[in-house]
């Protein structure tokens, strides 16, 4: 079997490979887009940021709330960038030969699983 923009012939075994991880980079791109929905659509923090502060939303001042959801809208907005990033990559992976974005979507996947991680 042959890939479309590929002269070379490829395994059976290969092409299932490539499709499962397209599958997890897709899980990855949506699981991104929608908790980068949720924080944007948040006006006070989640319950484990209390726990964490061990202090409740009401308990902080004006400006520590106005810096906590700066700091949330910030990480929302770039998860969702992301996830729609990384979505868009594998639907034009689908469509035509995937090489561009093999590394690109990696890459972007690694750099925002850190960055939400800290």
């Amino acid at each position: 079997m042959s890939v479309p923009g590929s002269k070379r012939k490829v395994s059976q075994h290969t092409i299932s490979l490539f499709r499962f991880s397209i599958f997890l980079f897709a899980i990855i791109g949506l699981v991104l887009f929608l908790l980068g929905c949720l924080y944007l659509s948040l006006d006070e923090f989640m319950p484990y940021h209390a726990e964490a502060l061990q202090k409740d939303w009401g308990a902080l001042d004006a400006n520590s709330q106005g810096l906590i959801l700066g700091l949330m809208k910030g990480l929302g907005s770039g998860a969702c960038i992301a996830g729609f990033a990384i979505l868009f990559m594998i639907a034009s992976s689908l469509r035509k030969t995937p090489r561009p974005f093999i590394l690109a979507s990696l890459a972007l996947a690694i750099s925002q699983r850190n960055s939400t991680t800290d």
